[in-house]
């Protein structure tokens, strides 16, 4: 993780939950990976909003594509988080604690919509919103043509082992 220290990923996550809920704006907590429940509900109750909606999406996928697909914005420090957005065409911000997110976004035109561990705040967080909100088409596009290219390679192989 950049910066080394969860905890300030997560008081500049709280703080921006603060600010968000402060501006009127609805917030949701996903959790991909049973590791996450610990520092969400940590967020959660440093924002001092312990019971916002709360979602192990590590039990229901259906329940998280659709909590995603109604995301006018997704906040997500995991990869599968990021992916699943940009699949379902929400907006998101990649929180980057390893070059894999950068990657990613960077894969599907959203870099500018990163922000690394050691640079959490509501400032920085909103920046990279205000991008993703402008990148939703520019990703969609990118998914698709992946989403093409993987049809594609399925069938050759599908092809190749019906003989």
């Amino acid at each position: 993780m950049w910066g080394g220290s969860d905890e300030a990923v997560m008081d500049g996550l709280a703080n921006a939950v603060e600010a968000w809920l402060g501006e009127g704006r609805e917030v949701s907590f996903l959790s991909c990976n049973p590791a996450d429940d610990r520092p969400i509900f940590e967020i959660m109750r440093a924002a001092g909003r312990p019971e916002l909606p709360y979602l192990a999406g590590y039990r229901d996928l259906d329940a998280t594509l659709a909590l995603l697909s109604s995301a006018g914005l997704v906040v997500g420090e995991r990869l599968h988080a990021a992916v699943l957005a940009a699949a379902v065409g929400a907006p998101f911000v990649a929180v980057e604690y390893r070059p894999k997110l950068a990657d990613f976004a960077a894969s599907v035109g959203s870099e500018t919509a990163v922000v690394r561990t050691d640079n959490v705040t509501p400032d920085t967080l909103a920046e990279a919103a205000t991008s993703a909100l402008g990148l939703v088409d520019t990703v969609g596009g990118h998914v698709n043509t992946y989403r093409q290219r993987l049809r594609a390679a399925a069938e050759v192989i599908y092809r190749g082992v019906r003989g």
